[in-house]
C-alpha cells in the first residue's frame, strides 16, 4: 500500500526514523568523558537525518531498487566547530554500511520500510589526509568500542572491511577517485578548500559520477 499520509501539518515519509533508531541501538561515543556510551542523537541532528532520508509520497520500488524514491539525492551540514559534524558523519556511515537506508516498499500500515545496501562501497573524501581524518578517527572507534565491532571486526587505518565484500575508505583530491568506481555513499568534509587547482572539483565530479551510477 502507499504511504499513510501525513498526520499532522508538515509531515513527509522517511527513514530517518529508522536509521536514528538504528544509530542509537548500534553506535557509541566515540571519544571523551563519555566514550563508549550510545550515541543519542540531538534533535538538530534527528532532524537532519530525517530530511536526509526523505522519501517521495508515491514512492515505488522498480527493479528490486529504491534509491529513486528519495526526495533529496544529496545533503550540506554546516555547523561551527566542535559542533559533532564528525560524530554525526561517522554514525550515517555506520548506518551506510549495513543500516536499514534503501527504500524497500510500504508496509501494511502505510510506513516506509528500509534494508541495508547489498555490497556498499562508502567513500570518505577531503583535500588531504589529514583532513579525512577527521572523520575517519570519530569513525573507528565508534566502531570499535560498541555493538559495531562483532559485525565490522576488520577495520585498519586506511579501509574498513565490510560483510558482504564492501567497505569503506579514505581518499583525497590528491589522490583522485577513478571514474566507474561502484561507489554507494560519499562524504565531503571541509569542500570549501577543494579547489580546481588541488583536484577538488574533479574528485567531485568524479564522486557525483559514481554515485548517479550505482542510482
Amino acid at each position: 500500500m502507499p504511504w499513510r499520509g501525513a498526520d499532522e501539518p508538515g509531515a513527509f515519509p522517511t527513514l530517518g526514523y529508522q536509521v536514528a533508531d538504528w544509530i542509537e541501538s548500534h553506535c557509541v561515543i566515540p571519544d571523551g568523558d563519555h566514550a563508549g556510551a550510545p550515541f543519542v542523537l540531538t534533535n538538530e541532528q534527528l532532524r537532519f537525518v530525517l530530511f536526509h532520508y526523505r522519501l517521495q509520497p508515491d514512492a515505488v520500488v522498480v527493479g528490486g531498487k529504491g534509491s529513486s524514491a528519495f526526495t533529496y539525492r544529496r545533503s550540506m551540514l554546516v555547523r561551527p566547530q566542535k559542533w559533532g559534524k564528525g560524530p554525526l558523519t561517522g554514525a550515517l556511515i555506520c548506518a551506510e554500511s549495513i543500516g536499514p537506508v534503501l527504500f524497500d516498499g510500504w508496509d501494511a500500515d502505510g510506513e516506509p520500510v528500509g534494508r541495508p545496501w547489498p555490497t556498499p562501497w562508502i567513500q570518505v573524501a577531503a583535500s588531504s589526509e589529514d583532513q579525512t581524518a577527521n572523520v575517519y578517527r570519530a569513525l573507528l572507534p565508534m566502531i570499535q568500542e560498541g555493538p559495531l565491532a562483532d559485525v565490522i571486526p576488520d577495520t585498519g587505518l586506511t579501509r574498513i572491511n565490510l560483510p558482504g565484500g564492501g567497505f569503506i575508505e579514505p581518499v583525497t583530491a590528491e589522490g583522485r577517485s577513478r571514474l566507474g568506481q561502484r561507489i554507494t555513499f560519499a562524504v565531503h568534509d571541509e569542500p570549501h578548500s577543494w579547489l580546481k587547482s588541488n583536484g577538488g572539483w574533479q574528485l567531485a565530479d568524479t564522486q557525483r559520477r559514481n554515485l548517479a551510477g550505482m542510482g
